[in-house]
């Protein structure tokens, strides 16, 4: 029971990070999801990219609506992620957790 209620409390607060941000979601899901929920860096950057993915799709289709995308911002950052993200998944996989942490 008392680790649910962790777990629950953690989600919580990256949620709320989330709603008042709007960013910043990601630099706290995974270290709590490795730190406290003892999962890989591997478990954990799926789950943390979900969560921040699904509050970002929710942002980006409400700015939509009032026009406030700012598209060659969508498009470079989107871009360099895809570009980038072998490379982190390579990383992520010959890694210990730390180094991973750290950066």
């Amino acid at each position: 029971m008392t680790a649910l209620l962790i777990n629950l409390s953690m989600g919580a607060a990256v949620g709320l990070v989330l709603a008042l941000s709007g960013a910043g979601g990601g630099i706290l899901a995974v270290p709590l999801l490795v730190f406290g929920l003892h999962l890989s860096m591997v478990q954990a950057a799926p789950v943390g990219l979900i969560a921040v993915g699904l509050a970002s799709a929710l942002g980006a289709v409400l700015a939509l609506r009032e026009g406030k995308v700012r598209y060659r911002a969508a498009v470079i950052i989107g871009v360099t992620g895809m570009a980038f993200a072998p490379l982190g998944v390579m990383l992520a996989h010959r890694l210990p957790n730390a180094p991973l942490m750290v950066g």
